[in-house]
């Protein structure tokens, strides 16, 4: 078996948004750090103030439970996550009555 190289170790972390709505983004800061505990680990990051000000709008427009929110980047030496991008999507609504017949097919 061949001994390949890769050029980095991407990271997807999927983040607890209501803990994400507790974020506090200072005026006139260009960028913010975040913490992240995972399995026993600290992922030290920063992002872009201004995706994470769109990020908290996102969550307090649609709630915690509407939205998942995920941070991705190049995980470095140290659990640093290196060019971090946060984004916050909002999961689509299924109207109760479309959910049931699905469910009856299966």
């Amino acid at each position: 078996m061949p001994n390949l190289t890769a050029r980095s170790l991407k990271a997807t972390l999927v983040l607890e948004p209501a803990q994400l709505a507790e974020l506090v983004v200072r005026d006139g800061v260009p960028r913010v750090e975040l913490r992240i505990e995972v399995d026993g680990r600290l992922v030290v990051t920063d992002i872009a103030a201004k995706s994470a000000r769109k990020a908290l709008a996102t969550i307090r427009g649609h709630g915690p439970d509407g939205v998942m929110a995920i941070l991705q980047g190049k995980l470095g030496k140290g659990d640093a996550l290196l060019e971090a991008g946060l984004v916050v999507v909002v999961q689509p609504k299924v109207p109760k009555a479309a959910a049931q017949p699905a469910q009856e097919a299966a």
